[in-house]
């Protein structure tokens, strides 16, 4: 036992560098030199009127408000919130690069106390360090929580990165609405350009044809042949009444040149309903072949019509919210560092350690190494 002791008080050295130097440096930082941190923290959600399909309960409640949550468009505003855009607008006129360079904050804690290391992508990092997003997947809350070494900064911070994000949110909108509405004007374009490409050709087709409508001057013609024909009929009849009763009646003449006109002119009125390609018979299927192209293009060009009014009457809506659970808090005390709470964390872990590494070299020098 002595000479495990007297083994125990030659490894001082490590007590020395895994307990007293560490702990020494911790209270030196935490206790002397580390600046407080103030703390402000806002929470909000994300909120779309899109009809989509939501669990139960948000349906019930959808029904009832004619909103609810959207968890992704909300991690949308957590990247922003985290990206070097934000940094970018938070630092417009140098203003965040001077809140963290700010004389007043320890040369340990502040931003590039020396001068060096004051990039963008520096900024960027420290940032970071400061500035928190987390998302409540379940009741897809985001909270953020900015750090900065003056309540009033940190304040700032917190309401400047909620209202980046409420314009985030517009830009997300105006997007979809412009996107929405371009695409339902050029369908409309489109649709009208067919309508009117297919009724010009339906006009140089009656004008090359001379036919307005085939099949109904053909249903007019063919009820023109049969009066003629009940004409040649009726006089047919009264001719052969007469040549039999009076075979020299003078009547027969002009009977017999009025059945033979008659006669040509019911050859000429169907000659025009079914008389080859120029009349009314081959002149319907192409008709009707452009016709119906015409009847297409006008069905589409009205529907293309009612959804570019449905497009506008969306676009008019906004879509995606930014509701504000917990405005920005502007703290009154500082909640970092936790001073005493670091240093006995630095004590504990370096006890840990000097004891784990005395038992270690005290065993190989047991062992004779």
């Amino acid at each position: 036992m002595k000479l495990l002791l007297y083994k125990m008080k030659g490894l001082g050295w490590i007590f020395f560098i895994t307990v007293l130097i560490p702990t020494t440096l911790a209270i030196l930082y935490y206790g002397i030199f580390a600046s407080d941190v103030y703390v402000s923290e806002s929470s909000f959600i994300v909120k779309t009127s899109e009809r989509k399909s939501p669990p139960a309960l948000g349906s019930l409640l959808g029904s009832v408000t004619g909103y609810y949550q959207d968890n992704s468009d909300i991690y949308s505003v957590q990247n922003f919130a985290l990206s070097r855009d934000a940094v970018s607008q938070l630092n417009n006129k140098e203003r965040l690069k001077q809140i963290f360079s700010s004389h007043d904050i320890s040369v340990l804690d502040r931003f590039a106390p020396l001068g060096f290391s004051a990039s963008k992508e520096d900024l960027f990092r420290y940032y970071k360090k400061h500035v928190t997003v987390e998302i409540d997947s379940r009741s897809a809350l985001a909270k953020i929580r900015v750090g900065a070494y003056r309540p009033e900064d940190a304040h700032w911070i917190n309401q400047q990165l909620l209202r980046f994000s409420e314009q985030l949110v517009n830009r997300l909108n105006k997007r979809a609405e412009t996107d929405l509405v371009a695409y339902a004007e050029r369908t409309e374009r489109q649709a009208a350009d067919q309508a009117r490409s297919a009724a010009l050709k339906l006009s140089v087709y009656r004008d090359a044809h001379r036919v307005l409508d085939p099949e109904k001057q053909a249903t007019v013609q063919i009820q023109l042949i049969a009066k003629l024909q009940d004409d040649l009929i009726a006089n047919q009849s009264q001719l052969d009444q007469i040549q039999a009763a009076v075979p020299d009646n003078p009547q027969i003449g002009p009977l017999k040149a009025r059945i033979a006109s008659i006669k040509r002119q019911i050859a000429e009125e169907s000659g025009r309903v079914t008389g080859g390609s120029n009349s009314f018979a081959g002149a319907a299927p192409g008709y009707q072949r452009l016709q119906l192209d015409s009847q297409i293009a006008d069905r589409q060009l009205a529907t293309a019509m009612t959804a570019l009014a449905d497009a506008r009457e969306e676009a008019s809506r906004k879509r995606i919210y930014i509701e504000t659970v917990v405005q920005p808090s502007r703290p009154d005390i500082a909640v970092e560092p936790r001073r005493l709470n670091s240093i006995l964390a630095v004590f504990v872990v370096g006890l840990m350690a000097w004891g784990v590494f005395s038992m270690l070299f005290a065993g190989v020098r047991e062992h004779g190494y």
